[in-house]
């Protein structure tokens, strides 16, 4: 996993030396996740608690300057405080940016150990929201099968988890008609596309990796960032931000 990471940023990097911060802290944050996937003992959050002070201290270590001082705000909360903040975030699945980042970065190395040791169906679920976690899918991307050429999966924000969907349908609104749905690409990049519906002006990235199978799709996205602002500029909402709340 980590030399498959550290490849994939060289190239990316390469290609958007604007993003080079980014990736290089997502680098850390993958690695530890991977570590703590490790560690998970119990598929209940509140046993592994553990991992969300592991998390603060990396925060407050490698994290830029908005993140250390709120990770340093949440170690001096209590256990039960810090509980009741992940449940709350569980439920409303939504909080601060940063409060995202932090929740989502805790609990989804134990989700994944959930997803990995469940029987989760990941063709015929075909809904918009995660069968692991309930939380919303950040990227798309397509892949040839057996069965179906071409096919499309969504991936949890939270867990990881990807499942089959309709290739030619709005994630948010359902429209599948194609004179609503337009596609965006940059020139030399045409693996990573934008699914724009002009019924709900939502958008998901949909990367193609029949174009170029070493994608990973959170470092992917987070490279092609300025594809994000040059949708946001023109009024258009993305279904669901990336980790990093981008």
């Amino acid at each position: 996993m980590n030399h498959e990471v550290r490849d994939r940023i060289k190239v990316l990097s390469k290609r958007h030396p604007e993003s080079l911060h980014m990736l290089q802290f997502m680098e850390r944050v993958l690695e530890f996740q991977h570590r703590a996937q490790a560690t998970v003992q119990e598929i209940d959050w509140s046993r592994n608690l553990h991992i969300l002070i592991d998390l603060l201290q990396l925060c407050v270590s490698i994290g830029p300057s908005s993140l250390k001082e709120r990770a340093k705000e949440f170690m001096e909360f209590d256990e039960n405080t810090l509980c009741a903040m992940v449940t709350k975030f569980l439920e409303d699945k939504t909080a601060t940016d940063i409060d995202r980042f932090i929740f989502l970065t805790f609990l989804g190395p134990i989700y994944s150990s959930w997803a990995s040791k469940g029987r989760y169906d990941s063709k015929g679920w075909l809904k918009k929201v995660c069968p692991v976690c309930g939380f919303k899918p950040y990227v798309s991307y397509v892949v040839d099968e057996e069965e179906v050429e071409g096919a499309r999966y969504l991936t949890c924000v939270m867990c990881g988890f990807s499942w089959y969907f309709n290739r030619t349908s709005c994630v948010a609104c359902g429209n599948n008609e194609d004179h609503l749905l337009e596609y965006y690409y940059t020139e030399g990049e045409e693996y990573v596309q934008l699914q724009v519906c002009h019924r709900c002006g939502t958008y998901i990235k949909v990367l193609d990796m029949r174009v170029e199978g070493t994608v990973i799709p959170i470092l992917d996205d987070i490279a092609t960032v300025s594809m994000d602002l040059w949708a946001r500029q023109r009024g258009f909402v993305r279904y669901e931000k990336n980790l990093l709340g981008l």
